[in-house]
């Protein structure tokens, strides 16, 4: 959604004023076209509220700050969360040393951090609020670092060392606050608010890039409309761009700008630069072919002559849309596939190919238990055909599946896989034969079925998922599936234990079919007497439990239902020989709480010396 309604009037002044001073001259430089966008998967583990964003020149790690999560969060080539690094404060700009250090905005200082295991190391800088770091890292580069301070309305000047670059005798330093201690040596810029409007003067410096060929510092100056441009020494040399909205884009107008990157060709030579517009929540693409110098000796004013050559996104919340983009990030490390990221205001951060050979929406389906199919869509373009790759380790690109595929494939089914194991694919545009190195993965497990085993020890049962009355049995259930089974005690058997693949002594037994399962039920003969709670193997035993309560009601012995043999012994053997009564009651459940219907039978005898004893569904045979 464009926000033009607020901006009629300024559009209006803009345009005019712009189409004043756009005029180029007639310089003669090589213009661009537009990149072929394609929309590629977002990142987004770990992520809460993505805010800027650097690349690691070694590895290709993204580091993105994350304000909520209070860390750097840092991304491999594909996407997925590496590393979280806490900080101590809430985290802002980000960016690399030239000596590999990382550097990480902390309000009011800049940390300086371990990459590798996020140690901070010391910091530097004193800000009222710092935001967004750039450094000087080209190949001949000086190594400088420019962190902008947006409540300062200043951009500060270090050297690789972190020590202040004195830039006070440039154009971009304030002539009115030579004498002013607050206003330090290493300051480009000044508040336009306090000031006036005007070249090197700011509302709010959001974003700072440096334009590796010319060394030129791009300040992106966000309530101004604007990017100024300075040398390292800190004078102003041009500036883009204007206030307003103008939905033709005859002009450069940009509403609320938070960064800018600059893309090359193979080459080296400068040739798109790209504007994130936060407010209009899409990225302009414009032309960066002509001289950032426009012919300063004739006309030291006139403004850069780059031109509109697209819009990158849209206001929304699908895959592709943005909300509130904060930073962009141009990543050539795999040069045939060049990618666009936009850190998110919805949590992620998105992910665009530009002019890309790398093919897009890959995913995987029909999945099976040994084969699976990998689709993709197509950039076009000068591609002859395609090659897929698989391997069974994540980020190793493995081996070719099949032959060579001609331009017009889209899937490939991949068969003969083993079940119930992860492949990573990797699709690869062919251009003459040849591959490109596109290094994005997908993947997914195959599926399988899996053989449970349940062996019975003891007299009982199991059911549930396999039902088994003894012995062994053995069913083959899916991969991934939930098997439970439940062991049942018997009037003559109670469960104990399970063990193998379940260790529990709990009845009911789940396992997950990730694999082959094997489990064993063991049951065992349970305690046939009870009195007051407390088990007996033995009729004589309990007799003589029941007969040493000293409470006045009359002892009872509860027998389980069915014949009992001492399991001490063959024969049970009972002598009464207290002068109390005691009951003796048969027929009871496994739970010992009914025994309607029972009867219980003990082989042996039972002699009654003293006291009294009554049975009720027992006998002794």
């Amino acid at each position: 959604m464009k926000h033009w309604e607020k901006l009629r009037l300024t559009m209006s002044l803009a345009a005019f004023f712009c189409c004043a001073v756009l005029s180029f001259g007639g310089a003669a430089f090589s213009a661009t076209t537009p990149p072929v966008v394609t929309v590629l998967p977002v990142i987004k583990e770990g992520s809460v509220t993505p805010t800027r964003v650097a690349q690691r020149a070694s590895t290709g790690y993204f580091y993105v700050t994350d304000g909520h999560a209070e860390a750097v969060m840092v991304y491999n080539s594909v996407g997925q969360l590496v590393q979280k690094i806490t900080t101590a404060k809430e985290p802002g700009g980000v960016g690399f040393a030239k000596n590999g250090d990382l550097l990480v905005t902390q309000g009011t200082y800049v940390a300086v951090l371990n990459p590798d295991t996020g140690v901070q190391k010391s910091t530097f800088g004193s800000f009222l609020h710092a935001f967004s770091i750039a450094v000087d890292n080209s190949a001949t580069g000086t190594g400088n670092i420019f962190v902008s301070d947006i409540k300062n309305y200043v951009v500060q000047v270090f050297n690789d060392v972190y020590a202040d670059v004195d830039v006070s005798a440039g154009t971009g330093h304030n002539p009115y606050r030579a004498t002013d201690s607050v206003y330090r040596a290493n300051f480009i810029g000044d508040s336009q608010i306090a000031y006036f409007s005007g070249p090197g003067f700011f509302n709010r410096p959001a974003g700072v890039a440096i334009e590796k060929n010319s060394g030129l510092l791009a300040v992106v100056d966000s309530l101004n409309g604007k990017v100024q441009f300075f040398d390292q020494a800190g004078n102003y040399i041009n500036e883009i761009g204007q206030f307003g909205y103008d939905s033709a884009h005859q002009f450069v107008l940009l509403t609320y700008p938070q960064s800018i990157a600059f893309e090359y060709t193979a080459a080296g030579a400068l040739d798109r630069a790209y504007l994130l517009d936060t407010y209009q929540s899409y990225v302009m693409v414009v032309d960066a072919t002509a001289p950032i110098l426009s012919n300063p000796t004739a006309n030291p004013t006139q403004l850069i002559p780059w031109t509109w050559l697209a819009d990158i996104g849209v206001y929304g919340h699908h895959n592709g849309d943005l909300i509130v983009p904060s930073d962009i990030l141009i990543d050539k490390k795999d040069p045939a596939n060049n990618r666009l990221l936009v850190t998110n205001g919805f949590g992620s951060t998105s992910v665009f190919g530009l002019s890309s050979l790398q093919p897009y929406d890959v995913f995987i389906n029909g999945i099976g238990n040994n084969s699976m199919t990998v689709n993709w869509s197509s950039p076009g373009g000068s591609i002859t055909g395609f090659r897929v790759f698989r391997s069974t380790v994540e980020g190793v690109t493995g081996s070719q599946v099949g032959a060579d595929l001609p331009s017009t494939a889209r899937s490939l089914t991949d068969s003969s896989l083993a079940q119930y194991t992860t492949y990573y694919y990797t699709v690869r545009a062919l251009v003459s034969g040849v591959p490109t190195s596109n290094i994005d993965q997908v993947s997914a497990k195959t599926t399988g079925s899996f053989l449970l085993s349940l062996t019975i020890n003891g007299t009982g049962s199991v059911n549930g998922t396999l039902s088994c009355a003894g012995g062994t049995c053995t069913t083959t259930l899916p991969s991934d599936s939930i098997a439970s089974l439940t062991a049942t005690d018997s009037a003559q058997s109670a469960f104990a234990v399970w063990a193998g693949d379940c260790f529990t002594t709990n009845h009911t037994c789940e396992l997950l079919m990730d694999g082959p399962k094997s489990v064993t039920a063991s049951f065992i003969k349970p305690l046939a007497f009870r009195v007051d709670g407390a088990y007996f193997d033995n009729l004589q035993d309990a007799y003589d439990a029941a007969a040493a309560r000293t409470a006045p009601d009359t002892a009872v012995i509860k027998v389980l239902a069915g014949t009992w043999p001492s399991t001490l012994k063959a024969t049970e053997y009972m002598t009464a020989w207290q002068g109390k009564t005691v009951i003796i009651e048969g027929g009871y459940d496994s739970t010992f709480t009914s025994n309607a219907g029972g009867s219980s039978t003990v082989t042996g005898r039972a002699n009654l010396t003293a006291g009294k004893v009554i049975m009720k569904q027992f006998k002794v045979k």
